[in-house]
């Protein structure tokens, strides 16, 4: 089957890749497709499924070897055919048995791959914000609307109704508490989880969520995923956040639909990615954040005294060459540069796009 869009080795052009170059397939093949993804206006990757990649990986590391040690190459490419197929083709000629074959090989990624992007496109998705006036969730719903290609709506505003796939985004602070050692969500925007599945399941026909919806709510706060398992003869819920309103859902009828929450402290960027810190990686991403506030503080209070040396010494050179004024520009120094370390530091414990799902939520 011919290649109609080609996506790999490079989006829109012809040219293939040589076999031989070929280093890591699925690797290769993924950071094409999630290029070409978000050109095309996929909004969020992750869960649709390439279940034909193992079989690509192998029919390219039989190739390889057949080939090894000859002259021989083969081209190597990857788009849509024209069955809305994502598909990985080999061409060329080798040497068998002394005599020429044509390779005219095809692998099929997935089957319906133009018709998982067109509907992602056609989507129509919801972000709320649940606590508006907070600078950071105002700052984090403004950039998820703009990223999903909506507007911010608030709580008493918002009509699910229309929604049948796509994302509803509800965005606000979470809270927590640390149970033997176990770090729980709590509350999104100060509701329980019930509260949350009221804001989307009550009221008319236009406010409520259609029991046909099989799109995403996203609890877009912190620890709205973080959770465990009971320890024996526990009697506190260590349920998290997301799958409680993922499980009040379902008891309500919502079959079809997907919750997804952040494992720990969560973050947006001003493209409307988000970001998490490890469920490992938490208590040390506590204890660092703490860290960088104790030296902030020491900063604030060195440059209080550098701002105080400047009104007592205003001859720059005179100040330079003031004992105290050079012990506080170095202190200030070294305090930036402590503070560097320890936020890049906790930059280990973050991964972008790192979040739990709940429910159907593989395409």
């Amino acid at each position: 089957m011919a290649l109609e869009t080609y996506i790999y080795p490079k989006k829109g052009s012809n040219t293939p890749k040589n076999l031989s170059d070929v280093k890591d397939i699925a690797s290769e093949l993924n950071t094409a497709v999630v290029a070409y993804c978000k050109d095309e206006g996929v909004l969020d990757l992750q869960g649709i499924k390439l279940p034909g990649l193992s079989d690509a990986m192998s029919t390219i590391s039989n190739y390889q070897k057949e080939i090894k040690g000859t002259s021989n190459e083969l081209s190597v490419r990857a788009g849509i055919d024209t069955k809305g197929q994502l598909a990985l083709t080999v061409s060329g000629i080798l040497s068998r048995k002394g005599k020429p074959a044509k390779i005219d090989d095809t692998v099929v990624i997935r089957k319906d791959f133009a018709s998982i992007v067109t509907a992602s496109q056609n989507q129509a998705n919801a972000v709320v914000n649940l606590q508006k006036g907070d600078k950071t969730i105002d700052n984090a719903a403004k950039a998820q609307a703009k990223k999903f290609g909506t507007t911010v709506e608030e709580p008493d505003d918002a009509e699910f109704g229309d929604l049948t796939s796509g994302y509803v985004i509800l965005a606000a602070h979470g809270s927590r508490v640390e149970v033997n050692g176990t770090i729980i969500g709590t509350k999104l925007g100060k509701r329980t989880p019930q509260q949350i599945v009221d804001l989307l399941t009550s009221g008319d026909k236009r406010k409520r969520l259609s029991k046909n919806f099989s799109g995403t709510v996203w609890l877009s706060g912190c620890f709205t995923a973080a959770g465990g398992i009971a320890p024996p003869n526990s009697d506190y819920d260590y349920e998290s956040f997301a799958r409680s309103v993922w499980q009040l859902l379902k008891k309500n009828g919502y079959e079809h639909a997907s919750v997804k929450g952040q494992p720990g402290t969560a973050y947006t960027d001003a493209a409307g990615e988000k970001s998490s810190t490890t469920p490992t990686g938490q208590k040390d991403n506590d204890k660092l954040k703490k860290q960088v506030a104790e030296v902030q503080a020491q900063i604030e209070k060195a440059e209080t005294a550098l701002a105080k040396l400047k009104e007592d010494f205003p001859d720059d050179g005179e100040r330079r060459a003031n004992p105290a004024y050079v012990k506080q520009f170095v202190l200030l120094s070294e305090l930036k540069k402590i503070t560097e370390a320890l936020k890049a530091e906790r930059q280990t414990n973050i991964i972008k796009g790192l979040v739990a799902t709940y429910g159907v939520s593989a395409r």
